[in-house]
């Protein structure tokens, strides 16, 4: 349902030739404006859960939606592939997020790569230490697109939070047909050599089925290995989606076949059928024997300053029935606004041991990223009891795994109180400071 836009997309002056342009702002983001011209790069979502909660990993790119790759524990439970940075540059714009729209029955896909001749908006990425923000604005049609992304934190199951609002700020309504989210999802149980490898194969164990009435669960029929045992896997990935609707949350039941939006083509590069066909065919989908995907429909005709806003919310569940006590706890927009307040001071309470508050707000503001790439290292030393006598445990450290160290095999423990597999280089310069900043850790 359409609303009256009461915190419009600030507008930002950068013509979409201009060089791309850096600026810390004056709520502390590091702004890019352009982001999409810029030389190449990657960066990851900390991945900080909280004590209690279950971290999600989650990395993007300065293309495209930004989000190329996400999951939990390691690259074999992908919930969408990971890439290393080379593909990803090549392939967001193909695999990751993407907003399929239709404006008076013309097609525009935002954020997408710009082809010779194109028309697109004014592009800016907001990245805070817990969360990134993509907006395009003055965008065919008159519309501004904002995308927001974050985890929640102190959750039992590690999830990565969606928000896409659509404003209308041209001076007639506008009809929106749009499709949005993921064009390729990974069902739980494929491994990253199995991805890489035999991906076709793969594709036979693939199935999706519904849970909690209209949330699409992705989990391999069973684990995809050439033995005689057959192991059944009950664990998978969901998609729940919302449309915003004064503030309360109407459940989206999103597409998961890919042929009933693209085609047979196979190539998820143009949705044909979307564009070509007046409404999609749900019957029409195979729940099973193909790599599904995760998109959800939104119609909406948009007075001029109207808005309309969905939210997304992916993750890993190791059962339906932990699924069905998860979702309950949203059922309004605040719900979701309380998950990322609670975000920000997680991550804001992570740093405070290096508070720093100088004449240089862009120092200050290295000082945090700093510590907190430290942290993401080395850890939080946290004292806990123990049969023995008080045991450290340094919460949130990790091997330092991203797109560009391909390399390494990072882990992130899906359980509370996580703390991953480490180099003993980084003990020795990530935990050195530790006696300074946490005294109270004494000789343990």
């Amino acid at each position: 349902m359409a609303h009256q836009d009461k915190t419009p997309v600030k507008r930002l002056d950068c013509p979409p030739t201009a060089p791309p342009s850096h600026v810390l702002d004056a709520d502390g983001r590091y702004l890019i404006r352009g982001y999409d011209r810029g030389p190449a790069f990657s960066s990851f979502l900390p991945g900080v859960a909280g004590p209690a909660g279950v971290p999600l990993w989650c990395m993007y790119v300065n293309r495209a939606q930004a989000i190329v790759s996400f999951g939990v524990h390691n690259k074999d439970q992908a919930i969408v592939e990971f890439l290393p940075a080379t593909w990803a540059y090549q392939l967001v714009g193909v695999q990751g997020f993407r907003t399929f729209c239709k404006i008076d029955g013309q097609y525009y896909e935002p954020f997408a790569l710009d082809p010779v001749g194109g028309t697109q908006g004014q592009r800016a990425m907001a990245i805070e230490p817990d969360a990134l923000t993509l907006t395009e604005t003055g965008a065919p049609g008159g519309l501004d697109f904002e995308v927001a992304y974050f985890s929640p934190v102190n959750q039992p199951l590690g999830a990565l939070v969606r928000r896409v609002r659509v404003t209308n700020r041209a001076r007639q309504a506008r009809q929106l047909e749009l499709l949005d989210g993921l064009p390729l999802i990974l069902p739980a149980g494929f491994t990253d050599l199995g991805m890489k490898q035999l991906r076709h194969i793969h594709e036979a164990y693939a199935a999706v089925r519904l849970a909690c009435d209209h949330v699409p669960f992705y989990a391999a029929k069973v684990v995809a290995h050439d033995e005689a045992e057959v192991t059944p896997v009950t664990h998978g990935h969901f998609y729940a989606a919302w449309l915003v609707t004064d503030s309360t949350l109407k459940p989206i039941e999103a597409f998961v076949d890919p042929h009933v939006i693209f085609g047979g083509g196979q190539d998820l590069i143009t949705p044909r059928r979307f564009i070509a066909t007046e409404r999609l065919d749900r019957s029409a989908q195979l729940w099973e024997n193909r790599l599904p995907c995760a998109l959800a429909p939104i119609e909406a005709r948009l007075a001029p300053g109207e808005s309309i806003e969905w939210i997304a919310l992916i993750g890993f569940a190791p059962s339906e029935d932990a699924l069905a006590r998860f979702l309950p706890q949203f059922t309004q927009a605040a719900d979701f606004d309380a998950a990322r307040a609670a975000s920000r001071d997680l991550v804001t309470s992570v740093v405070e041991p290096t508070a720093t508050f100088s004449s240089l707000p862009l120092l200050d503001a290295y000082t945090r990223q700093n510590w907190l790439d430290n942290v993401l290292r080395g850890g939080v030393p946290r004292v806990l009891p123990a049969r023995n006598g008080p045991a450290l445990l340094h919460l949130y450290a990790r091997r330092h795994g991203d797109l560009e160290r391909d390399y390494n095999y990072f882990i992130l423990p899906p359980h509370p109180l996580s703390s991953g597999a480490g180099n003993y280089r980084d003990i020795c310069q990530n935990r050195r400071c530790d006696v300074w900043f946490f005294p109270e850790i004494g000789d343990l």
